[in-house]
């Protein structure tokens, strides 16, 4: 076989490639090795760019202002690539996305792709690449981004609606149903009688089709896995069930009952809506199922030592009962232990399945014990940890996330003085010093995590002041300051801020946002007698007289500066409990959080949680630790990569060394 008969010779791939290049859509380009002169580029220049291959054979230079300003602010191509030859060679490779500016404005995407050429003797002779306009892939990519987001926004917007209707809609159609149940009972004439009754039982089959869609609506679009915690009123909520069902218990002349033991925190703080969600289908389904005598909500909670209590919800009827085979099937979607054509009991059955799906949110369980023809017990229980008056060992913000459902908040005391505070602050080793220091001076307090909670807790309360830390997971105590300030003006209590950073930084901007004044962390019993100075005296307040911790730098070194910890604390027991609170939870949450933030490159977060935990370690006085933890709050302004990655093993070699500092003056076993 002749070679030549199927092979190209040299000359004509030359010409072949060459007559490509001239009738290609895309732009082949030959430069010199520092790209500073193009030595080829092809006609399809003029199509996509709009301008003449001359001009940019005189003055190579011209191509940068051929490219959009915000690509070409601080970044040169050109000079990126000419660099990567000199250090890489034949590595070096060219690739660029960037967008170019037509004579008539029109902005067009390239994506640009080149790699140097090299002769026999290893002497680079120039850079070849080819650019193409990507500018219709990129309008659709748009558009379906555009698209996808519209969708979702139009979806969620309607399943948010529809799911917002439930207790705007289901309150007046329940007063119907009962005012149509009295109506026909009281009515003399039979024709009214009888107009009542039917619009009873329209009512009546309205409200179960309404709570059928919004169950499907709540179950398919709104995330039920999702945990959105508040605090909230526990009698409250029980009693906004009953007031819900009144109609339907009134029309069957069912009794209803709630109770809670005394040991039960009338506060907790817990996903609002999928508790009410839980306890009204429960209820509703008993309702439907108890032709006489009663139905009764207790609540207890079952104290343990060393795992967090649980609080108990029993649902107690004397309805029909469920058959022994059937307990575990009512958790079944569309499972109904009657059948829909027998016509004695409505409803699509998926109440229950959606009181199970919400109790794993909340890590709860359920159980159930019926007997037919007695009636129905159902429990559920739902762990929760020990109250913040009582412990204080978890943070509220955590808490809302995802490792515990529920916690207590601490509940007024009758014989606390007239002084009431709100402490706004994320961090648990500071809130328990501020919160014992107002408990020594038998002054009540109510605790926030976020701004929000702040906020909330700030109208259904009044406060003689506020206390609240400048960096908050949701905000700043600057914008609780101006939020209240604004809203409230004259009636505003004085407000206080606390920061880590020195007072000139912080003091302007907190009298800006409506600040009384501003105290440099830690907050000790001086400082606090200032703050009930001010609010007996109407004095100013100033922290001119209180050295801040971040000055005396002789104790940056220390691990454990116990002198120092004890002058914030107060006693051996206090820094004894305040160090183990930081071992098993601040240290831990810290070095998680910083990792994962550092690994996903979401500098705004790990300065958050850098800020969050230097606040332990000052008030702890762990000096040594916290000059490392202040050395990644600051970096992660810069978002040095390189710089964070450094820290942050330093960080954590310090870390391991207070660790085992911490655990042996706990007397704990290596």
């Amino acid at each position: 076989m002749n070679r030549n008969k199927i092979s190209l010779q040299f000359e004509d791939i030359g010409n072949f490639l060459a007559n490509f290049a001239e009738r290609s859509d895309h732009v082949y380009w030959i430069s010199s090795p520092d790209m500073k002169s193009i030595r080829y580029i092809s006609p399809s220049f003029e199509k996509i760019w709009k301008q003449k291959r001359e001009d940019l054979y005189k003055n190579p230079e011209l191509w940068i202002s051929y490219l959009h300003p915000d690509d070409a602010r601080d970044h040169h191509p050109i000079n990126v690539m000419s660099e990567k030859i000199k250090i890489l060679g034949k590595k070096a490779r060219y690739s660029e996305n960037y967008r170019i500016v037509r004579p008539d404005g029109e902005v067009r995407w390239i994506t640009d792709n080149g790699f140097p050429i090299y002769d026999d003797k290893g002497n680079c002779y120039g850079v070849a690449g080819i650019a193409i306009d990507i500018s219709a892939q990129k309008h659709q990519l748009e558009e379906l981004e555009k698209a996808k987001l519209l969708a979702e926004a139009a979806d969620k917007a309607k399943s948010v609606f529809i799911a917002n209707m439930s207790h705007d809609i289901r309150t007046p159609l329940t007063g119907i149903i009962g005012l149509s149940s009295i109506i026909e009972e009281e009515a003399g004439d039979e024709k009214i009688k009888e107009y009542a009754h039917m619009l009873n039982i329209s009512g009546e089959q309205l409200l179960t089709l309404l709570n059928s869609v919004l169950e499907l609506v709540s179950k398919d679009n709104l995330q039920k896995n999702m945990f959105t915690g508040s605090v909230i009123n526990l009698p409250e909520l029980l009693k906004d069930i009953h007031e819900i069902e009144l109609p339907s218990l009134t029309l069957k002349s069912i009794q209803f009952e709630t109770s809670i033991s005394e040991n039960v925190p009338r506060r907790i703080f817990t996903d609002r809506e999928k508790l009410y969600r839980i306890l009204l289908n429960i209820v509703s389904n008993a309702i439907k199922f108890t032709h006489h005598g009663s139905i009764s909500i207790h609540v207890d909670l079952e104290e343990k030592k060393s795992e967090p209590s649980l609080l108990t919800f029993k649902i107690q009827d004397t309805g029909i009962g469920i058959a022994k085979e059937d307990i575990q099937k009512v958790f079944e979607p569309f499972f109904r232990a009657t059948l829909s054509q027998e016509g004695k009991y409505d409803g699509y059955g998926i109440g229950l399945h959606i009181v199970q799906e919400y109790m794993k949110c909340l890590h709860g369980k359920i159980a159930i014990d019926s007997e037919p023809g007695i009636g129905t017990c159902i429990q559920l229980t739902i762990p929760l940890n020990k109250s913040a008056a009582e412990q204080n060992e978890f943070e509220v913000n955590n808490m809302a996330n995802d490792r515990n459902p529920l916690i207590s908040v601490p509940v007024e005391e009758s014989n606390r003085s007239d002084l009431h505070f709100l402490i706004i602050e994320d961090n648990i080793i500071a809130r328990k010093v501020i919160t014992s220091l107002l408990d020594k001076k038998n002054i009540r307090y109510q605790e926030a995590g976020r701004c929000q909670e702040g906020f909330e807790l700030f109208q259904q309360h009044h406060f003689d002041a506020i206390i609240t830390d400048i960096g908050l997971p949701d905000g700043t105590g600057y914008d609780i300051a101006e939020q209240l300030s604004s809203l409230y003006k004259s009636s505003c209590p004085p407000i206080f801020g606390l920061s880590a950073h020195a007072r000139q930084q912080v003091e302007i901007k907190g009298q800006r946002a409506g600040m009384t004044g501003m105290l440099e962390k830690p907050l000790n019993a001086e400082k606090l007698n200032t703050i009930i100075a001010h609010l007996n005296k109407q004095e100013a307040v100033s922290a001119d007289k209180h050295p801040p911790m971040e000055n005396q730098s002789n104790t940056h070194q220390k691990l454990l500066d116990e002198t120092l910890a004890l002058s914030y604390l107060g006693t051996r027991e206090n820094l004894k409990e305040m160090l183990e609170l930081m071992l098993s939870i601040s240290l831990v949450e810290a070095r998680t959080d910083i990792k994962e933030h550092l690994k996903n490159k979401n500098w705004s977060e790990l300065k958050k949680a850098a800020h969050k935990f230097k606040s332990s370690c000052m008030y702890c006085a762990t000096t040594a630790l916290l000059e490392h933890t202040k050395t990644l709050e600051t970096l992660a302004e810069t978002e040095d990569a390189e710089a964070l990655k450094k820290a942050y093993e330093s960080f954590t070699r310090c870390a391991q060394e207070t660790q085992k500092h911490v655990e042996q003056w706990l007397g704990k076993p290596s």
